[in-house]
């Protein structure tokens, strides 16, 4: 079977789920090839482009994009001469017709630049916005095979994209052949969005539970050792966390807590931290390798992550370090809060608190200080939860048999 993988970029560097799905498709048999609008982080060094020499399964259909809006919008203009002479790139400024990617001339501007057409048995594209743009560009003739939409969180929940992806996803919804949300919830917006469940399936976003090799902890650390990794923006909920922590200081309890990623709120938290009077108790470690996120996941007693719905309608899909807390045996902390109630059965699996209630935060945090004889069966349960739900092989052996399970010749 031939596999289109369409993305805007590649590689990306926090889309590690993307490169082992493709390795996964490649390993069992499938033609790869990659369509990215434009080149992502340069210098990445994955093992699995390397292994399966990604970047030269991989056409690049624009040069690198232009920073800023009004830089974007001109080059774009300019680069607009040869569409004069490309019927579907002049067909495709119908605003009305062709929608956001239209409107930014993006479409025109691809297709004034590619001639040759792409063919495959299958074009899968992660994230909302760019399997739209994917759906347009084969409206347009220019991507031919059948369509696999995969949505993650920002792309079905942020307020922004809903609005200016509106009408897109509507056509999107009506005309793909598979529609993969990594949640129920997602899938449940999407019919309500759509009006049916027409190819709709969830395919989660999970791990390989191999690389993360279940570790039960017998005793807890003093002072009690907290994480959380994540990319520092709001709806991930480390303000939330931070303030727990302070409450945990007035209370008299010894934590050190522990935070690595980066992230535009950075600067905004660290000042969070220090005017709480908590620098000698929370460290911001930035980015780090896995090597360095492997060793902290080991030797950390509580693993934090309280989501939140941003200001925006940002949401979580389910969150890839919960899974991997969960699977190496940490018992996790986390919110009632999109997905994150499929993966995490309060006091089951772990532990659940409503968005933005740091008291409570601080109370779990007490209660397992004080009576960690709950930890074994809950880490327990938490590593069967993720061998039977969340293992990334079995997903992506479900999507492949989904997408076989359908006639593969190109109808589009």
């Amino acid at each position: 079977m031939k596999v289109l993988f369409f993305v805007y970029k590649f590689p990306v560097l926090s889309e590690t789920f993307i490169l082992n799905q493709i390795a996964y498709f490649i390993n069992q048999g499938c033609d790869v090839r990659i369509a990215s609008v434009f080149p992502g982080d340069s210098g990445i060094e994955h093992k699995v482009i390397k292994e399966f020499d990604l970047l030269d399964k991989t056409q690049y259909l624009l040069k690198s994009e232009p920073h800023g809006k009004f830089s974007r919008v001109f080059g774009r203009i300019k680069s607009l001469a040869p569409a004069v002479f490309n019927y579907s790139a002049v067909k495709s400024i119908n605003v009305k017709k062709y929608g956001y990617y239209a409107k930014t001339l993006l479409l025109p501007q691809i297709l004034s630049r590619n001639e040759k057409k792409i063919e495959s048995d299958v074009i899968i594209s992660h994230f909302g916005t760019t399997a739209a743009l994917a759906n347009q560009l084969r409206n347009l003739g220019f991507l031919r095979g059948k369509l696999a939409a995969v949505f993650h969180g920002n792309d079905i929940s942020q307020a922004r994209i809903l609005n200016l992806f509106h009408d897109d996803y509507l056509k999107l919804f009506n005309s793909a052949d598979f529609i993969f949300p990594v949640s129920q919830l997602w899938a449940n917006k999407i019919k309500s969005m759509s009006g049916h469940d027409n190819n709709i399936h969830v395919i989660r976003m999970g791990i390989a539970v191999n690389r993360f090799p279940f570790k039960p902890r017998p005793n807890l650390n003093h002072p009690i050792k907290l994480l959380s990794i994540a990319r520092l923006t709001e709806k991930k909920g480390i303000s939330v966390a931070i303030n727990a922590c302070l409450l945990l200081k007035q209370q008299n309890v010894d934590f050190d807590y522990t935070i690595i990623g980066d992230g535009p709120l950075r600067k905004e938290l660290e000042s969070q931290v220090a005017s709480l009077g908590l620098s000698d108790k929370i460290a911001f470690l930035g980015a780090q390798t896995q090597e360095t996120v492997s060793e902290y996941l080991n030797n950390s007693d509580v693993f934090l992550l309280p989501s939140v719905t941003a200001a925006d309608g940002d949401m979580e899909g389910i969150p890839v370090a919960l899974m991997e807390a969960m699977a190496i045996g940490i018992p996790v902390i986390s919110t009632f809060h999109s997905g994150i109630p499929e993966l995490i059965e309060d006091r089951v699996s772990g532990f659940l608190v409503n968005e933005n209630d740091a008291a409570s935060i601080a109370g779990v945090v007490c209660e397992i200080i004080d009576n960690p004889g709950l930890l074994p069966d809950i880490c327990r349960n938490a590593k069967q939860k993720i061998d039977n739900e969340f293992d990334q092989d079995k997903s992506y052996s479900r999507m492949l048999n989904i997408l076989l399970d359908q006639p593969l010749h190109i109808n589009r």
